[in-house]
């Protein structure tokens, strides 16, 4: 029998998945990443979510809000993808991830945004792309979540097997560090 570890029975991912996105973006060390998620635990428990989103995880909604408001200043600039549209085919949601990795989060390249995606299927969880290839995506997880093979990928909640990830591209997140502008 296997010890739970930190994490194991909490619903926090979301949380993580903002540090390690503003990580990445603002190139943040220990010690203010560290403040970040304090100041993000403060804000949840200010406004009464802290239980909630402990107990039973996070919408986009919420997430979008702890990024606009949690530390009293906008921790980067973000757009949530096909929010209001009908959700797209698989490869048409892969191919944009590719596209928006290359354009801004290639850290080899020196950009510095960052993809933050829900799972769903095998896995109810938030986490944040490290790199994209037409193949697979390699995490930046905060669970230890190392990559998610295409082949195992739908965008469609009709699973048609056990073992798929659902991508909910209504619910991915783009950042970008403030002093970008990457709607013009």
């Amino acid at each position: 029998m296997n010890p739970y570890h930190q994490g194991s029975l909490d619903s926090l991912c979301g949380v993580y998945a903002i540090v390690n996105a503003a990580k990445r973006i603002n190139r943040l060390n220990d010690k203010q990443s560290q403040r970040l998620f304090n100041d993000i635990i403060r804000y949840l428990d200010k406004e009464g979510r802290l239980v909630e989103i402990i107990l039973e995880g996070s919408l986009c909604n919420l997430i979008q809000d702890i990024i606009n408001n949690s530390t009293g200043r906008k921790i980067c600039n973000f757009s949530v993808l096909f929010q209001g549209v009908p959700t797209p085919n698989l490869d048409e949601y892969w191919n944009l991830l590719v596209d928006l990795e290359k354009k801004y989060c290639d850290k080899k390249a020196g950009k510095n945004g960052a993809i933050i995606i829900e799972l769903g299927g095998i896995h109810e969880h938030w986490s944040v792309i490290d790199k994209i290839t037409p193949r697979q995506i390699r995490l930046y997880d905060s669970e230890s979540m190392k990559t998610i093979n295409r082949s195992k990928c739908t965008t469609s909640k009709k699973l048609k097997r056990h073992d798929m990830n659902i991508l909910y591209p209504a619910q991915t997140i783009f950042l970008v560090n403030s002093s970008v502008d990457f709607q013009k």
